[in-house]
C-alpha cells in the first residue's frame, strides 16, 4: 500500500514540474465518486485529478491531458460477524475532450484513460461454507485499469467550474478469489485552476 501511495504522489507531481516548461494551464478536479464493482458490490469515496493543456506542442483548447487518482471503499454488514471491508484505488492517465454546446459556459466532455488499480477485501475467514469470524481473510490484487466517461462541465466563474460525469470502468485481475471489478462510475465535483483561469472557455 505504501508503494502505491508513493507511485501516485510521483505521478501527480509530474504535471506540476512540467507546467512552466510547457507554458500550459494547470487545473485540478476534486470530486466525490460512486463505483459499481460488479460482483464485489460498490464503493464510494473521492478523487483528485490534475489536468493540463500543451499549447507549445498541441495547440487545441478543446483537449486536456490528465492524471487521476481515486480512493473509494465500502463496509458491508458493519459491526456484524460477517463485516467485510472493500477498498479500491484506481490511478489512470488519459485525454479529455470538451465541446461548447450553448452560448452559456456549458460544455459536454468525453474522456478515456488507462492505468492500474489496487483492490483489497478484508473479512471473516471461511472453511468451506462455514464462516469463522475469529479469523480474518485478506485478499488483494493489483492489475491494469481503464475507463471511459461522458459528462457536463459548467463554468461558474473564472476560478471555479462544476462538473458531473458518468461512465464505465474495468480492472483486469488474475486472482480466482477476486472478481475483476467492472461497472458504472459516477463523479460529481469542482474544477479549480492552479495556474491561469477559465478565460479561454468564455
Amino acid at each position: 500500500m505504501k508503494k502505491i501511495v508513493i507511485i501516485i504522489s510521483m505521478l501527480m507531481l509530474l504535471p506540476l514540474m512540467a507546467v512552466r516548461h510547457l507554458q500550459s494551464a494547470l487545473l485540478t478536479d476534486i470530486n466525490g465518486v460512486h463505483i459499481d464493482l460488479g460482483d464485489e458490490g460498490y464503493v464510494t469515496g473521492g478523487g483528485l485529478s490534475l489536468l493540463w493543456d500543451m499549447p507549445r506542442y498541441f495547440d487545441n483548447e478543446r483537449v486536456y491531458f490528465y492524471i487521476n487518482s481515486t480512493f473509494a471503499f465500502n463496509v458491508e454488514k458493519r459491526d456484524k460477524p460477517a463485516e467485510t471491508v472493500r477498498s479500491y484505488y484506481p490511478v489512470s492517465a488519459g485525454i479529455e475532450y470538451r465541446h461548447h454546446v450553448t452560448t452559456m459556459p456549458l460544455y459536454i466532455t468525453g474522456s478515456a484513460g488507462a492505468g492500474a488499480s489496487y483492490f483489497r477485501k478484508e473479512g471473516p475467514a471461511y472453511t468451506g461454507m462455514f464462516m469463522d469470524p475469529s479469523k480474518t481473510q485478506i485478499d488483494s490484487e493489483f492489475g491494469p485499469y481503464c475507463d471511459i466517461m461522458l459528462g457536463v462541465n459548467f463554468v461558474l466563474s473564472q476560478n471555479t467550474a462544476f462538473f458531473a460525469r458518468g461512465g464505465y470502468q474495468k480492472s483486469f485481475y488474475n486472482d480466482d478469489l477476486i472478481e475483476s471489478p467492472s461497472g458504472m462510475q459516477f463523479n460529481l465535483g469542482f474544477r479549480i485552476p492552479i495556474s491561469g483561469n477559465f478565460k479561454n472557455l468564455d
